[in-house]
């Protein structure tokens, strides 16, 4: 199993920042650089470890998930699920296959609900549930999936920390500076019992705040939307208008190629109005998301006129490497799924 210790290095911030992150870094906030290279060397040094851990676990994969299955048991054979389904006498991998059933969400449902609806703890673990995943709703309702803060670690240090340490194997020392474009939003709420529902990874997001808005290139307002705003139009804007982005990272491959897209087909307006310090009045958002952005952009014509430059050319050839010279890393699913996308 993944070391915990060193996964909460990287993930023990759980606090909720309701405040959006200034667009002028506060005077105690370190500039970009010296941010990226706390960033790279927190994360280089909790994903080689992951890494390390993951390869000990792999060569005897059997053991390390029964005594994973038996600490659970153990852990949990007083709740009402535990004792429901005769956890204090499974004393094999055979006893458990026998006393407990292949389920599905429904069997789950009643249980769930007690947390959900009335913050019931101990229900289904002994373990503080911190979240509930929201699921895609695909069949039916979409499902809440709890998450307990030992999950929620576990699976953000292989997705962030392990992904990136990967990453700075592949692309080498520049991966540690300039600045990030991510297509993430968060989109989450809080349930009557006080824990949040929605995606895991905006939770993840928004426990980041204070720290986008000097290491990436999205504004607070395309990250943290309010209903009505072009969050496309945003993204692709402010993305563009940087020069130094290092690396991408999207929850889906697909995002990155619809930004592309977005830009190859308004390259245009976005070009206009980075060149004139202005949002085109055609890209809808509300009135105080306008006026917040309207007061912090400014004039850059000469970034401008370099992309004209570029898009001018066509783009029968790959933009990106003249958009972004240092890019380095996209990181995002991308399995053989979304190869007709790729």
């Amino acid at each position: 199993m993944a070391h915990d210790e060193k996964i909460s290095e990287l993930t023990g911030n759980d606090a909720h920042h309701e405040q959006p992150a200034s667009a002028s870094a506060p005077a105690q906030m370190p500039d970009v650089a010296t941010l990226r290279a706390m960033m790279h060397e927190r994360q280089y040094a909790a994903g080689k470890a992951l890494e390390q851990q993951l390869e000990a676990d792999v060569l005897h994969a059997s053991e390390v998930q029964e005594e994973l299955l038996f600490e659970m048991i153990e852990a949990n054979k007083d709740t009402p699920f535990g004792r429901d389904h005769g956890f204090a006498d499974i004393k094999t991998v055979e006893d458990f296959k026998r006393t407990v059933p292949f389920t599905s969400y429904d069997d789950y449902a009643g249980y769930i609900y007690e947390v959900t609806e009335r913050g019931t703890r101990g229900v289904v673990t002994t373990e503080e549930i911190v979240h509930f995943n929201e699921t895609s709703g695909t069949m039916g309702n979409p499902k809440g999936i709890p998450y307990t803060k030992r999950m929620a670690e576990i699976l953000m240090g292989y997705s962030g920390a392990y992904t990136y340490y990967r990453s700075y194997v592949g692309a080498g020392e520049g991966l540690a500076g300039g600045r990030m474009l991510t297509l993430i939003e968060s989109h989450y709420n809080t349930l009557k019992s006080g824990i949040s529902f929605g995606s895991l990874s905006c939770k993840a997001i928004a426990d980041a705040r204070p720290y986008l808005a000097a290491t990436t290139t999205s504004p607070d307002e395309a990250v943290f939307t309010k209903p009505g705003t072009d969050t496309r139009y945003l993204h692709a804007r402010f993305a563009i208008e940087e020069r130094d982005i290092r690396d991408i990272s999207s929850v889906f491959i697909t995002g990155v190629l619809d930004l592309m897209r977005y830009v190859e087909d308004n390259w245009e307006l976005l070009v206009r109005d980075i060149e004139q310090g202005t949002i085109d009045a055609s890209i809808q958002m509300p009135v105080d998301v306008r006026a917040g952005l309207e007061a912090r952009i400014k004039p850059n014509p000469e970034r401008a006129a370099e992309l004209r430059a570029i898009f001018e050319c066509g783009f029968d050839e790959p933009i990106t490497p003249a958009m972004w010279p240092n890019l380095l890393v996209v990181r995002s699913v991308a399995g053989g799924g979304f190869a007709p996308y790729t």
